[in-house]
């Protein structure tokens, strides 16, 4: 990999032998290689019209728009620190994030921004106030542009906005600054909730993101570049999704099908419609795929290279997922990886090469990853402890105040991260992985891990998804399980036995849940990931 490039740098790099692709497509508008280019230099025209300084941070506060992805790029090409957060986020949590980030300012979508004009203006920031129909297709534009007058008809306004369209038809050509050690500086503030649980803000570098390309480009290598799509389903304020889903992709040449908020149906008419050979998702996402009647046929034939990753991937869905493409006559799998924000996503994953069902593949490109336990001790193959994993595409640490904070440096001065996560690796170095280390339940000595219940369950024919969770009854913990079940079943006390008989079948005695509960549908996070935190406070 090239030094001291930034990541718009990069893709500049990697990009540099095709003029002219499809780049971004955004409600059937089309967004050419040369207009996102041109788009990135105008913003960052604009942002540095606005007083931005290389290690200022400013604040994407949008869906997966165009407008977030030249923001993302425009931000990184001055050097300026881009802090995604999730555009529904709580005003007074905003606040707090504004505040523990130093940003200077935000862009916003207009029809999102009630309930944060307050806040926003009493902070004094600077506003980009961006809209759907800037990037939409000449005969859509009447409607959107009708739909956000009369969505802001009402609304207080902001104190000096600057407004994202006519801001790029008007900005003067601003010398960009000269920026030394490019790879060093941060990118992005990533928020998550750490490897110990408690929130946290995760500096990352260019270097991160630029080596996880690196890492996963021969994965990838059976895309035609410049020629075919992808599907970009997760959220730029997740690490995955801004990562994965978005730099490698760019940097692959491909154009990304931007998916503001994910729904299962548009997806799979976004596959019916487009080349897509790529995708990223987690499984939740694969799974309400799968439900849709139009996920079948010959357009699934198209599909290359999809990775799923972000939570426990039950082999179950890897097997249904991949017989549902066999039946099209397709070739592809979904193949299982693992990583977390700290390690600026994936550090792990199954590939046509190395591939073993039921893993999370072997660790890619450079990273190394060992099973510790409490000591630090590095512990054999096939034995359960703490993955710890190191690599050029390590955080810098936690935005707390602290020096690379959340990154262990052993004696040797080689750098960690201490991910939390438990599981093992196996004799050819395929990784397990089993469940979060806070997640683990203990009853009665003996560690139970819910992830390892809910893959069981989901073997039964009739269980959409399944959730295990710890609750307590006269002061003793138990195993209680939530499940929904596949259209086409009613629930029946011989599918209660059943499950219960699996269980005990494939299952230590205190993992088998003593509660099963039936509910419609599995509470999601942001991410789309099952809350189990909220379901464990269901009574």
């Amino acid at each position: 990999m090239s030094m001291n490039l930034s990541c718009y740098d990069f893709l500049l790099e990697k990009t540099e032998d095709i003029s002219e692709y499809r780049c971004l497509s955004f409600f059937g508008g089309i967004i050419s290689k040369q207009v996102f280019l041109r788009d990135v230099d105008r913003l960052a025209n604009v942002f540095l019209s606005l007083g931005l300084k290389p290690r200022d941070c400013f604040t994407i506060f949008l869906p997966t728009t165009p407008h977030a992805v030249v923001a993302f790029y425009a931000l990184n090409k001055i050097g300026v620190v881009a802090n995604i957060i999730h555009p529904l986020t709580p005003s007074e949590l905003l606040r707090k994030n504004i505040e523990v980030t130093k940003s200077q300012g935000i862009l916003i979508l207009d029809i999102l921004s009630d309930g944060y004009v307050d806040i926003i203006n009493q902070l004094k920031l600077k506003v980009v106030v961006c809209k759907n129909s800037d990037y939409l297709p000449i005969y859509k534009k009447p409607f959107f542009k009708l739909y956000e007058f009369f969505k802001s008809f009402k609304r207080q306004s902001f104190l000096s906005p600057t407004l994202y369209a006519k801001a790029l038809k008007t900005t003067g050509d601003l010398q960009a600054p000269e920026l030394a050690n490019k790879d060093e500086l941060i990118a992005t503030y990533m928020h998550s909730g750490g490897t110990t649980g408690e929130a946290k803000t995760i500096a990352l570098s260019n270097s991160a993101y630029n080596s996880l390309v690196c890492n996963l480009f021969p994965v990838v290598a059976a895309i035609n570049e410049g020629q075919e799509d992808s599907i970009l389903a997760l959220p730029l304020f997740h690490a995955y999704g801004l990562g994965a889903g978005l730099h490698l992709a760019m940097c692959k040449k491909m154009c990304l099908l931007l998916m503001p908020r994910f729904s299962a149906k548009v997806a799979v008419g976004l596959l019916e419609n487009n080349n897509v050979s790529f995708m990223v998702g987690v499984p939740t996402m694969f799974s309400k795929m799968m439900q849709q009647k139009a996920f079948d046929g010959k357009h699934l034939q198209n599909f290359k290279c999809v990775y799923c990753g972000g939570d426990v991937v039950p082999s179950m869905l890897v097997k249904a997922f991949d017989e549902r493409i066999r039946a099209s006559g397709g070739g592809a799998h979904l193949f299982a990886g693992y990583g977390l924000t700290e390690t600026c996503s994936v550090v792990a994953v199954n590939n046509n090469a190395d591939y073993k069902l039921g893993s999370n593949g072997k660790p890619c490109g450079d990273n190394v990853i060992e099973v510790w336990n409490e000591k630090k001790e590095k512990l054999p193959p096939n034995t359960i402890g703490e993955f710890v994993v190191s690599g050029k595409t390590i955080m810098n640490g936690y935005l707390d105040g602290r020096e690379n904070s959340g990154v262990y440096t052993d004696k040797n001065g080689v750098d960690w991260i201490l991910t939390g996560d438990l599981g093992y690796l196996d004799e050819e170095g395929y990784l397990f992985f089993m469940n979060r280390k806070k997640r683990v339940v203990k009853i009665a000595t003996f560690n139970i891990f819910p992830a390892q219940i809910e893959n069981v369950v989901s073997e039964l024919d009739f269980v959409k998804d399944a959730c295990a969770v710890e609750a307590v009854s006269n002061g003793k913990p138990f195993i209680r399980l939530f499940i929904t079940i596949k259209d086409g079943y009613e629930w029946s006390e011989e599918m209660r036995r059943l499950v219960d008989d699996h269980c005990h079948k494939y299952l230590i005695k205190h993992s088998c849940p003593k509660e099963i509960v039936v509910i419609e549908n599995m509470p999601l996070t942001a991410m789309g990931k099952i809350d189990y935190l909220r379901l464990e406070k269901t009574k």
